[in-house]
């Protein structure tokens, strides 16, 4: 009878080490995700078109995006629309 007590002390035992191990793990996972995520948005909002501009009036009605000469940021200007 002890060896059975025993034995399912020690199954219960490694049951909770293993799922404590798993749960690390998953929050290490997550974790991670969660800084490329930050990265990667830092990453965009830095190369992103942000540069000064403005709209002009194209001769056919339709405006389109003009980059200021006072640009240091990346800004691509857009054709008529």
């Amino acid at each position: 009878m002890k060896k059975k007590l025993l034995f399912a002390a020690v199954v219960v035992v490694l049951a909770s080490v293993t799922t404590m191990v798993s749960n690390a793990k998953q929050s290490e996972l997550k974790k991670s995700e969660i800084v490329s995520e930050a990265v990667e948005a830092l990453y965009s909002s830095e190369t992103a078109n942000t540069g000064p501009s403005y709209t002009a009036t194209c001769s056919g009605g339709g405006t389109k995006k003009l980059c200021a000469s006072s640009n240091r940021h990346p800004c691509t200007e857009t054709d008529c629309f």
